[in-house]
């Protein structure tokens, strides 16, 4: 059964919850229709199983970063208001075009 990546996760969560509250036979059970259903290894969707929903910290790049086990929620773009007006916008193109298109980078004092 070839599922789209969006579903993955879908039937995942809902196979993720019965695991949970199940014992050793119905888990056995849950985690193979979870292979045959999405085709993951069965190390890896017994380890979704285990951790869907779960928070946890990693240093990445000396960074401590949150990552979480589950589907991913999709940001919010923001509208920000216009920096520049038209007449402005239209004189700084014409600058840039004077300057062969250069890149911001080599324009920088």
């Amino acid at each position: 059964m070839d599922l789209t990546m969006r579903e993955k996760p879908a039937v995942t969560v809902k196979l993720a919850r019965e695991y949970r509250g199940a014992g050793k036979k119905k888990k056995s059970e849950i985690l193979d229709t979870l292979i045959k259903v999405t085709g993951y290894n069965h190390c890896y969707a017994g380890w979704l199983l285990r951790h869907w929903g779960r928070k946890y910290l990693m240093e990445i790049a000396e960074q401590m970063v949150e990552l979480r086990v589950g589907p991913v929620k999709k940001r919010k773009e923001v509208q920000r208001p216009r920096q520049y007006d038209e007449p402005v916008v239209k004189m700084l193109k014409m600058i840039w075009e004077s300057f062969d298109y250069m890149c911001g980078l080599r324009l920088a004092a």
